[in-house]
């Protein structure tokens, strides 16, 4: 089974066209990002693949329709606030509709456009799109404070005969991941997708499915630097190594039913 995993929330750059023009420090678009997830799902495997967002997607959020502009999106393509409230751009900073055009092109439907091209060259059998959660639920996602699941796996609600590779992913991905951190939250939930473009614009050419790992895995005092906002490159290194052996009994497993 080939597997082409994408993560569209790992980058961090900032745009050219914003630099003067945004409020954000770097440690606000760091904790915002799945930065760590492009390291941890970048496996050896021939038959497994990774291509990745390298902007925040703050600024550019290719897992969003390309019309949903502030005002009346403030979570949309190009964000005007941040998940707890606070303002991306400097005031009357929002770029105005012949920039938003220009960037994106420049940024977004490039990178669209790199997608679907490796998707149509290496013909996976199944997609993952990948990120990262925090612990506890922000403020704005309407469970405030409660603990977050170690993995969290979206289906299509329709896609039934995939439910048991589903399944076996959580309960196994979940277990295993469970032995690395001291998360309080259940080992998995699995649930419909609902609101991601990407799947939205890829599930017509093939299967899509979405995971989202824990940040406490690697973002915590033993693994993480506050002062240089670096991760531990062995914690990545070896969650990678838990988690592709999960990708290959599965792929091995359900290659005929996918």
């Amino acid at each position: 089974m080939t597997i082409l995993f994408i993560s569209p929330h790992s980058g961090i750059q900032c745009p050219d066209e914003f630099l003067n023009i945004h409020e954000l420090s770097v440690f606000q678009i760091f904790m915002e990002s799945s930065s760590g997830i492009e390291k941890i799902f970048n496996f050896k495997s021939a038959n497994f693949s990774l291509i990745y967002n390298q902007f925040s997607h703050l600024f550019i959020d290719p897992d969003k329709k390309y019309d949903e502009i502030s005002p009346q999106y403030t979570d949309g393509v190009i964000k005007s606030k941040l998940s707890m409230g606070k303002n991306v751009f400097m005031e009357d900073a929002y770029p105005d509709e012949i920039a938003i055009s220009n960037i994106l092109k420049r940024y977004y439907f490039a990178w669209l456009k790199k997608v679907d091209s490796l998707i149509k060259t290496m013909e996976p059998d199944i997609v993952f799109i990948c990120r990262s959660h925090t612990p506890v639920s922000h403020s704005e996602s309407g469970t405030s404070g409660i603990p977050s699941p170690i993995v969290k796996l979206g289906k299509c609600p329709i896609d039934s005969h995939r439910d048991l590779g589903v399944l076996f992913l959580a309960e196994n991905l979940g277990k295993r991941l469970s032995r690395e951190c001291d998360s309080i939250g259940k080992n998995f939930d699995i649930h419909n997708i609902s609101d991601s473009f990407l799947y939205d614009h890829f599930s017509s050419l093939v299967p899509v499915i979405e995971l989202s790992i824990t940040k406490s895995l690697y973002i915590n005092d033993d693994y993480f630097d506050l002062n240089t906002l670096s991760i531990n490159e062995n914690r990545l290194k070896y969650l990678s190594k838990i988690i592709e052996g999960v990708f290959v009994e599965y792929s091995e497993r359900f290659a005929k039913r996918g």
